[in-house]
């Protein structure tokens, strides 16, 4: 028969009692294309099995599905996800706009920040002593899952000697109020505000 030749990578399969001035050059390119292999030239489809191929002496015990879905460092910065409380996205989510900024983990934990400069603001009314301003509410960059607990914080800039800032939280928005011990007359100049929350998007 004439020469053959493999059905993957293309080796000669020399004809058995043929090629007697042929054969070395024919033998040569197969090692030639099999250095090709190992070194990255030729691209190498092996078929591996799970438990069955190592690293170092370590088995692989990953499916191929379980290594495809692995994370990595194009798909930990995307779009998190949650199936049956199993994580089918990345690992963390960061988008902002005109509301601020929030950032998700694919553990379903939530956090928004925003940052504000109320106006100046009249006196509403006088609870426990203190003089306090009407309520403010500032929306939330991506609401938290409804029914959750939200956690808000608050920090001021510059710091206000006797003023007070009380902020508290829905799913959907912070409302805070401004509070000092002595009245004013007219509108009281407030400072800007560092809003956060930390609650659950899933």
């Amino acid at each position: 028969m004439a020469d053959a030749a493999t059905t993957t990578y293309g080796f000669i399969k020399v004809e058995v009692g043929a090629s007697e001035n042929t054969w070395g050059g024919k033998l040569n390119n197969n090692f030639d294309d099999i250095d090709d292999c190992f070194d990255g030239t030729t691209v190498i489809k092996p078929s591996l099995q799970q438990n069955e191929w190592q690293v170092a002496g370590t088995k692989i015990r990953l499916t191929g599905e379980q290594l495809n879905n692995a994370y990595h460092r194009a798909n930990i910065l995307a779009a998190v996800a949650l199936s049956s409380g199993v994580p089918t996205g990345g690992i963390i989510e960061r988008t902002s706009g005109s509301l601020g900024e929030a950032v998700r983990f694919a553990d379903g934990t939530q956090m928004v920040f925003r940052t504000v400069t109320p106006s100046a603001q009249s006196r509403d009314d006088v609870i426990g002593g203190m003089y306090r301003t009407p309520a403010i509410t500032y929306g939330f960059h991506r609401a938290f899952n409804a029914g959750t607990d939200v956690f808000p914080f608050v920090a001021c800039e510059p710091f206000t000697f006797g003023l007070s800032v009380g902020v508290t939280a829905s799913v959907t928005e912070w409302t805070v109020r401004f509070a000092r011990p002595l009245d004013w007359s007219g509108t009281l100049t407030v400072p800007t505000l560092r809003l956060g929350a930390i609650g659950r998007w899933d």
